[in-house]
């Protein structure tokens, strides 16, 4: 569900805590449980420390039949597959790599804040089933970083769910600070088909004017540049240019006419054209003429682990700060314990779009879908009315899409469901547009939030506050494809930062529950919450600057 707020009368216990982290309840099983807890301590220490986890941290009947199979496995195989090792340190990068796992079909690194807190990652990264090695971009120098492996599990119908246990976590630290260090010159937003450079020489101040620099730069490939750096010397499968004549300290180059992609980049520097000094490598993502970067923001649901795209709703920054302040926290997350990811997307425009290259708008993972919706395998079905209500559609559009509303004598009204035409030429509740089955939707959200909740011509007072998003499962590109391979338009880029909702309760988030059910002419006014909430989700995320280097969508 994206813009749409929870519906009251139904319940947390939807929630589905997948890795299990709850105190064991005294009472039957907690015998057997005992035993093979103290069969462990015959186990290296690594080995303990999951397995001591696994068995007596699992309370609930649905938590123990996911895990007990999966340690008995590590069990009889010696040790946990898929271990993450630290490669050579780097001033703002970590490479990694690991062993495969069996029956997977995607990776996840996840940066979490100490050991002893592996359900809090700040930062996740996917990479695909073929690699073994990848590397954690805008790390700062200097620092201790604690690191853990997910194995997706291939079985599974979609990444929504399906993530096995993480492997014990690792500490990696990165280099001092080096120089030359290339940094990406700042501009406003993310740049299209270019690269805009900036660097400082590093050369004794009286050879400052006849240093000589050599920008190199790859295209990396999905598992982000992990291959090792021992080519550099000999220029082998790197692109360059040369600059020269330094007028100071500061120098700059902007290289043209590139792919869309994600690229490496290392400045060498020579003032006596014998002896160079190589710079720690950077990477910088490019766009295309034909993407457009989107940044969407997205809260867990059914689930508190991280959940991504797939058939699901997010919104921009205003638009999630909304959502997240016009709930009764019953239903589809709890404020307190989910996280809220903020990913970054290339979308391929709709064309001759009116609605600024997006499709229209479809409502995902919601209870309307009922019951053939599975959060572990989400479906979308034409916009229900709560979302155009958020969208401020006309009464006359409305009626067509939604019938009329039902009164009841208390003065409440009934939620009809809403009818789109699908590429089959059925009109109903399941059917979506074909070409919202492909390209990301799109619906704007107002304020006040979800007051008005019956249709009319016009809405008094309205004010634009963000967009929420619709991505199309059928129209993603996994992390190995290509732009348009096989009609995909979309694709998640493969890092990610995260927040918490302990997070925004702690710097002052306002968490007064909104109830807007049932249906009224109006419901409450949240505007002043939501203003409030907006600096705090702001001031969350812009704290993590305090582990990862700023870097903006497209960037």
């Amino acid at each position: 569900t994206g813009g749409n707020p929870q519906r009251q009368g139904d319940n947390v216990a939807k929630v589905i805590p997948v890795r299990g982290r709850s105190i064991p309840k005294t009472g039957a099983g907690c015998f057997w449980q005992f035993k093979l807890c103290v069969h462990t301590f015959l186990l290296t220490r690594a080995q303990r420390s999951l397995s001591l986890f696994l068995f007596c941290g699992a309370s609930d009947d649905m938590t123990s039949r996911l895990i007990r199979p999966l340690l008995v496995g590590a069990l009889i195989r010696g040790r946990a597959e898929g271990i993450l090792r630290c490669g050579l340190a780097r001033s703002t990068s970590l490479p990694v790599e690991f062993d495969a796992t069996a029956n997977s079909d995607l990776y996840q690194i996840q940066l979490i804040r100490a050991v002893e807190n592996t359900s809090h990652p700040y930062f996740i990264q996917t990479i695909p089933p073929t690699a073994r090695e990848s590397v954690v971009w805008n790390l700062l120098p200097n620092t201790t970083y604690y690191l853990q492996l997910l194995s997706h599990n291939a079985s599974a119908p979609s990444t929504v769910q399906g993530w096995r246990l993480p492997e014990t976590p690792i500490a990696c630290m990165t280099s001092g600070a080096k120089r030359p260090s290339v940094a990406e010159r700042k501009v406003p937003h993310y740049e299209v088909a270019k690269l805009s450079l900036q660097w400082v020489v590093n050369s004794p101040i009286s050879s400052v004017t006849a240093a000589k620099s050599q920008v190199l730069y790859r295209l990396c490939g999905d598992s982000l540049c992990s291959d090792s750096l021992s080519q550099v010397s000999t220029l082998e499968g790197w692109m360059h240019v040369e600059v020269t004549n330094v007028a100071g300290y500061e120098m700059s180059t902007v290289i043209s006419d590139l792919n869309s992609g994600h690229y490496e980049v290392i400045v060498r520097q020579t003032h006596d054209g014998k002896h160079w000094t190589t710079s720690d490598p950077s990477m910088f993502r490019v766009s295309s003429n034909s993407t457009i970067p989107t940044a969407m923001y997205r809260v867990s649901e059914y689930t508190y682990e991280i959940d991504f795209l797939t058939n699901h709703n997010s919104a921009d920054l205003e638009g999630q700060v909304a959502f997240l302040s016009s709930t009764n926290d019953n239903l589809f997350f709890q404020m307190a314990k989910s996280p809220v990811t903020a990913y970054c997307v290339d979308r391929t425009p709709v064309p001759s779009s009116t609605n600024e290259g997006f499709a229209e708008y479809v409502s995902c993972n919601g209870p309307e879908a009922d019951p053939r919706n599975d959060p572990a395998n989400p479906i979308c079905i034409c916009d229900v009315f709560p979302d155009r209500m958020i969208a401020l559609q006309s009464s006359s559009e409305m009626t067509a899409a939604c019938g009329e509303v039902q009164w009841a004598k208390d003065g409440s009204h009934s939620s009809p469901p809403c009818n789109c035409t699908g590429a089959n030429g059925v009109s109903s509740k399941w059917s979506t547009p074909n070409i919202s089955d492909w390209f990301v939707g799109r619906m704007n959200s107002w304020l006040p939030y979800f007051y008005y909740q019956t249709p009319a011509e016009t809405y008094p007072g309205r004010q634009r506050f963000g967009s929420n998003f619709a991505t199309p499962k059928r129209g993603e590109c996994s992390q190995q494809m290509v732009m348009g391979e096989d009609g995909c338009t979309w694709q998640r880029s493969p890092g990610a930062t995260v927040i918490w909702g302990d997070d925004l309760i702690n710097r002052g988030w306002n968490q007064t529950a909104v109830n807007h059910w049932p249906l009224h002419q109006h419901g409450p006014n949240t505007t002043r919450q939501i203003e409030t909430n907006l600096p705090v989700f702001k001031a969350t995320f812009a704290s993590l600057e305090a582990f990862l280097s700023p870097r903006c969508c497209g960037c």
